[in-house]
């Protein structure tokens, strides 16, 4: 491991993102324009962007990142869900970005900065209104270089892991301006 650090955000309607926010192609960049989870659930790509959904609609939660030189072997027992996306970040740098709160991250050397990004989450089903008394939403957010492949997800230990796998067409496929047409509908909404 390269790197780890843990903080707390505070987010709204139930994302949190992975990216940089001056970069003009990324949906960080145009307000409201953040994509539908791909296939995972619980992450969705873009160019040069990944958004986290989240159990809590309002609120904080704890995000843990690991900047690693290689693959980490996964913990799926550890944690509720678990998933992976390939994701280009060709200038090195980005943040894991709340709503009011950017945690930056230095990424290590990678070849055409691509990328492997995977998301262990526990607490996410508490719901959206939590009390004082329920548990935090904890992520655990591994980085590392790595070629583009597929999605995965891990089943979690509960049967309602499995309904994560069914879901409309995966955004990390979209190229070139078909993007910018999804972002397009989703501000029409």
């Amino acid at each position: 491991m390269l790197h780890r650090s843990t903080g707390t955000i505070f987010i709204e309607d139930n994302v949190f993102s992975l990216g940089d926010r001056d970069d003009p192609q990324s949906p960080l960049h145009i307000v409201g324009a953040f994509p539908t989870p791909d296939t995972t659930g619980l992450l969705a790509t873009a160019p040069g962007f990944v958004a986290v959904t989240c159990g809590v609609h309002l609120g904080d939660v704890t995000v843990t990142t690991e900047i690693w030189d290689s693959r980490p072997e996964p913990d799926p027992a550890s944690w509720e869900d678990v998933a992976e996306v390939s994701v280009a970040w060709p200038a090195g740098r980005i943040a894991v970005c709340g709503s009011d709160t950017d945690i930056p991250i230095t990424l290590p050397p990678a070849p055409d900065g691509d990328f492997r990004v995977r998301d262990s989450v526990r607490h996410r089903d508490a719901g959206e209104d939590r009390g004082p008394n329920d548990p935090v939403e904890q992520h655990l957010i591994q980085i590392w270089p790595d070629t583009p492949h597929p999605r995965r997800t891990a089943e979690g230990h509960r049967q309602n892991r499995r309904t994560l796998a069914r879901s409309p067409t995966p955004l990390n496929e979209f190229t070139g301006n078909g993007i910018f047409t999804l972002i397009t509908r989703l501000l029409r909404r």
